[in-house]
């Protein structure tokens, strides 16, 4: 039977140890773009409110003057 190659499974070991690595650089990037995202979502809600808000206000108007 043939040996493996040699340096494979060294190869593998260092490959899979670079991966954890650079996920576990990037896991923070991640989760602050997430959170990001999350303020951001709330910030268009909140505009949205007040859209909904201002227009409300605009029927209102119409209303009394017959616009």
């Amino acid at each position: 039977m043939a040996n493996p190659l040699p340096g494979t499974a060294q190869q593998i070991t260092n490959a899979t140890n670079t991966l954890h690595t650079r996920i576990d650089a990037i896991f923070p990037v991640l989760q602050t773009i997430v959170r990001q995202l999350g303020d951001l979502h709330n910030l268009v809600e909140g505009i949205d409110g007040r859209v909904e808000g201002v227009e409300g206000q605009l029927q209102i108007l119409n209303q009394q003057y017959n616009l």
